[in-house]
C-alpha cells in the first residue's frame, strides 16, 4: 500500500498534509477529554459535599482558559487529579496537625477582614513581627469569605491550585513561546506528585501564597522589562509588598530569579551573586555571626536544596521513605543533567543560582539560630537544627522548572543545528 493510497481520497483531497482544511482528532487530546470524564465524575461527586466545590470550579475554569493559551490538553485532568491527591495526602498529613497551622488557621477564624487591616496597620508601624502571622492568616480569612467555606480540606486544595499555576506562569517567564515544551511537561508532572510539594501545601502553611505570588512577581518583571509599562511596576510593587508581609526574605528568592532569567552575560551574573553574598554576610555578622560557620552553612543549604531529606541517612527512610525516594531520585537525575545535558555556562549558572539559594536559607537559618532562645540547647551548626525540607519548597518548585527549560532550550538549539 503506497503513502498516496493512505493519506489521500479518491476526488484528490488530502487528509494528513498542513494545507487540508479537516480538523483531526489528536491521540492525546482523545486521551485527555476520556480521561477528564473520568476523574471529573470520581472527583466531583466526593467534593460536593466538602466546600471544595467551588475552588474546584475555579481550578477547572482557569486551566481551561490555560488550554486555550496551547498548553498540553492533558493539564485539563490536573484539578480532577489534584483532588485525588489531597484524598490521599490528608489521611497522611492532617492540615492542621503542625502548630504554624494551626496558628494561621486560628488566626483567620478569629478575625474580622477589616479589623485584621487595622491591627496589620498597627503592627508594621510597631515593628512587631507577629504581623507575619497576622498578615498570613488575614489571607485565609480573606478566602474564606470569598468562597464562603473554613473547610481546611478547601483551603489544602486551594494551596494545590496555586502552587500548579504558578509552575505554569513560571514556565511561561522562562518561555519565549506560549506553548509548553516536553521538558516543562514532565517538570509539572514531577510537582504534581512530588511527595514533598505534596506534605508542605496540604498542611495550611504560606508556602502556597509564597510561590503564587514570587511567580506573579517575576512575571510583572518580564512584563515590565518587555513593555515598561506603569502597570507592570505598580503590580510588581504590590506583590513584593505583600511577600514581604508574608515572609521578609522572599524579595530576595525574586532577586536571585530575575538574575537567572535576565542576566545572560555570566560575568554580570556572577557580580550579582557576589553583592547578595556580601549583603547577607553583613546581616549574618550583625547578629554576631562567625564567617566560617556561615559558610558552612550555605554550602549545606545548596545540597539539601535537591538532597533533604537527607537520604544517607537510614532513620529518615523509615520515617519519611517517599520524601527520602524523591530527595535520590532529583539528586541523581541534576547530577545527570550537568554532566550530561547542560553545557559549562547553563551548569555554572545553574550551580550559582543554588548557592544564592543556599546562601540566602543560610543566613536565615543561621540568624534564627544566633539570636532565638529555643535553639540554646541544640548542637551548633545550625543547619541541622531547621526545617531545610519546608524552607526549600518554593526554590524546588523554581528549580525543576528552571532546569526543564534549560534543557527545552539546549534542545530546541540541536534542532536547529540538525
Amino acid at each position: 500500500v503506497s503513502s498516496h493510497d493512505i493519506t489521500s481520497f479518491p476526488n484528490g483531497h488530502d487528509l494528513l498534509k498542513p494545507e487540508s482544511h479537516m480538523v483531526i482528532i489528536r491521540f492525546e487530546t482523545l486521551i485527555a477529554t476520556l480521561l477528564t470524564s473520568l476523574s471529573l465524575i470520581i472527583t466531583v461527586v466526593g467534593v460536593y459535599n466538602s466546600g471544595i466545590f467551588p475552588i474546584f470550579l475555579i481550578a477547572v475554569v482557569s486551566t481551561s482558559w490555560i488550554l486555550a493559551s496551547r498548553t498540553h490538553p492533558a493539564f485539563l485532568v490536573a484539578p480532577s487529579l489534584l483532588i485525588i491527591k489531597l484524598i490521599i495526602f490528608s489521611e497522611i498529613y492532617e492540615p492542621l496537625s503542625e502548630i504554624d497551622a494551626l496558628n494561621f488557621y486560628q488566626q483567620a477564624k478569629g478575625v474580622n477582614v477589616l479589623d485584621g487591616v487595622t491591627n496589620l496597620y498597627r503592627m508594621i508601624l510597631e515593628g512587631n513581627f507577629l504581623l507575619l502571622i497576622e498578615f498570613s492568616g488575614l489571607i485565609y480569612r480573606a478566602v474564606m469569605n470569598i468562597l464562603g467555606t473554613d473547610s481546611p480540606l478547601a483551603l489544602a486544595y486551594l494551596n494545590y491550585v496555586l502552587i500548579f499555576h504558578s509552575s505554569i506562569i513560571m514556565s511561561r517567564v522562562f518561555s519565549d513561546q506560549r506553548s509548553i515544551s516536553h521538558f516543562q511537561s514532565a517538570a509539572f508532572v514531577v510537582i504534581l506528585v512530588s511527595p514533598l510539594i505534596g506534605k508542605y501545601s496540604t498542611y495550611l502553611y504560606k508556602e502556597a501564597f509564597v510561590i503564587f505570588l514570587l511567580s506573579i512577581s517575576i512575571y510583572s518583571i518580564k512584563e515590565y522589562v518587555r513593555n515598561r509599562g506603569l502597570y507592570q511596576l505598580a503590580a510588581l510593587v504590590i506583590v513584593c509588598s505583600f511577600l514581604v508581609l508574608i515572609r521578609p526574605y522572599a524579595v530576595l528568592l525574586v532577586f536571585t530569579i530575575s538574575c537567572a532569567l535576565f542576566l545572560r552575560d555570566l560575568r554580570w551574573f556572577t557580580l550579582s551573586f557576589a553583592l547578595l553574598f556580601l549583603v547577607l554576610y553583613v546581616s549574618v555578622v550583625q547578629f554576631g555571626g562567625n564567617f566560617i560557620k556561615y559558610i558552612v552553612d550555605v554550602v549545606l543549604a545548596s545540597v539539601a536544596l535537591i538532597g533533604s531529606p537527607n537520604f544517607l541517612r537510614l532513620d529518615n527512610w523509615i520515617s519519611e521513605p517517599w520524601l527520602v525516594v524523591e530527595s535520590l531520585v532529583l539528586s541523581i537525575l541534576t547530577l545527570v543533567c550537568f554532566v550530561r545535558r547542560l553545557n559549562k555556562t547553563q551548569a555554572t549558572k545553574f550551580a550559582i543560582v543554588m548557592v544564592m539559594f543556599g546562601a540566602i536559607n543560610g543566613a536565615v537559618s543561621y540568624q534564627r539560630f544566633l539570636t532565638l532562645d529555643d535553639f540554646s540547647e541544640i548542637k551548633e551548626g545550625s543547619l541541622l537544627t531547621d526545617d531545610l525540607s519546608r524552607k526549600k519548597v518554593p526554590m524546588q518548585v523554581f528549580l525543576v522548572i528552571y532546569m526543564a527549560s534549560l534543557l527545552s532550550q539546549n534542545k530546541k538549539r540541536n534542532n536547529l543545528n540538525a
